[in-house]
């Protein structure tokens, strides 16, 4: 990343180290430690003040997205949990506008079968990440080889000036669809900066589950983009992934959850209510 540039090898590093830090907050939020409860120490964020310091001029819907964070910063969970959907929208929508996008409630069966894979992330996502990383690794070796060769062999560019120029150019096509072509680096700063905002932003640890499940989900939707520009790169076409889409998917499911809890908690409370009259109108 020192030429300001991020290919798939670092952008998946990147990935392992957010889902490792996922993990570890879920872990604490589960055994109760306190410094994930409101009112307790916090960890230092130095490290995700600086993140967002360097990525967030990046990002032209980040000065929106922050602001309906902070809107309802001292409002209640409900009005809290509503701002971290909408502020999510915010950042996946059209630069143009920068306003919270719709996405479309996906079906319960969808959602099942989203929240299965997210369960099998353990082992079997986590090996293909790190294939990817070689991968990538591997493509940047090859492709630094090849410059090097060309650059060379002065020779036999004159000699055969298009077969050396058509391997340029088919290194230089593998190496762009694992590096800023794909948008790596403006993805990862996206997932990145709007979990450090989440994290630094919450106050009420209820709402880190919701955190967590959404974390995950875009780590996922990392991953798929990830294998598909690996696909891609040893010449298969089909199959294009488009990483906005993934998180809409994840922010309707999440978004979907939420409308049913406040509908049963709706439900409860007038059927609490019904009972007391009933008991009222008994006891006169």
């Amino acid at each position: 990343m020192g030429n300001g540039h991020m290919d798939a090898a670092e952008a998946t590093w990147v990935v392992l180290k957010a889902r490792h830090a996922a993990k570890t907050l879920e872990g604490a939020q589960r055994k109760g430690c306190a410094w994930v409860t409101k009112g307790s120490g916090r960890p230092d964020m130095a490290a995700m003040q600086a993140l967002l310091a360097e990525t967030s001029p990046r990002q032209p819907c980040y000065g929106a997205a922050k602001q309906q964070l902070e809107d309802a910063k001292d409002k209640g969970v409900s009005s809290q949990k509503r701002a971290f959907f909408d502020a999510l929208g915010t950042l996946l929508s059209k630069t143009s506008e920068c306003k919270s996008a719709e996405a479309e409630e996906p079906s319960d069966e969808d959602i099942a079968k989203g929240l299965d894979r997210t369960e099998s992330l353990e082992d079997e996502e986590e090996e293909a990440i790190e294939m990817a990383y070689d991968a990538g690794q591997f493509e940047r070796e090859e492709l630094r080889k090849l410059e090097a060769e060309l650059a060379g062999s002065p020779a036999d560019n004159s000699l055969h000036p298009s077969y050396n120029t058509s391997l340029l150019e088919i290194g230089t096509e593998g190496g762009a669809l694992l590096t800023t072509e794909m948008n790596f680096g403006a993805l990862i700063s996206q997932v990145m900066m709007y979990m450090s905002t989440a994290l630094l932003w919450i106050m009420e640890c209820r709402i880190i589950v919701d955190v967590l499940v959404m974390v995950v989900g875009l780590i996922l939707c990392v991953i798929k983009q990830l294998v598909t520009s690996l696909v891609r790169l040893f010449g298969f076409r089909g199959g294009d992934f488009i990483f906005n889409n993934c998180a809409k998917f994840w922010l309707g499911a999440m978004w979907k959850k939420e409308k049913k809890q406040e509908q049963s908690g709706t439900a409860v409370e007038e059927q609490s209510g019904t009972a007391v009259e009933e008991q009222s109108g008994t006891a006169v």
